[in-house]
């Protein structure tokens, strides 16, 4: 059964890193709407089960040259559905989707990541660093440890 605080509501891109500071693990709740699917914070028990709803969980990205960047995903139960898991980086207004750049997506999509990471347009390691999340397979083991904190 998904707990949520209903008196916090917000559409996932309004969503930012001191949100998931002060919750890590947030909830959807209704129907998507204009802006989206909505959530609100998880008051219920960890680590979450992702049968029973739809989560987005705090993460941390590390960047090729040792950044950290505030991220989120969809937690997954097996690294059969990694492909469900949809990281983003929270950076900049809204936050970042990584399976668009990691598949290769428009190349100004990458330039606008890069810029909100203050990264150097030519920089490659953006793209490299995307390349490796998408094909580790360590990502759903990764969730799977950050759940269970």
């Amino acid at each position: 059964m998904v707990t949520m605080d209903e008196a916090l509501r917000k559409p996932f891109p309004a969503l930012t890193p001191a949100d998931f500071r002060e919750h890590p693990v947030w909830a959807a709740c209704g129907p998507a709407g204009e802006d989206g699917v909505w959530f609100t914070p998880h008051g219920g028990a960890l680590p979450v089960d992702p049968d029973e709803g739809h989560y987005l969980v705090r993460a941390q990205a590390t960047l090729s040259d040792g950044t950290w960047v505030p991220a989120c995903f969809t937690p997954v139960t097996s690294e059969a559905d990694a492909c469900r898991m949809l990281p983003h980086l929270l950076v900049g207004a809204a936050p970042f989707d990584l399976d668009t750049l990691a598949l290769g997506e428009a190349e100004e999509r990458v330039r606008s990541c890069r810029a909100r990471l203050g990264k150097r347009p030519e920089d490659p390691r953006l793209r490299d660093w995307l390349a490796s999340i998408s094909g580790s397979g360590k990502a759903p083991k990764a969730a799977k440890a950050l759940l269970a904190r």
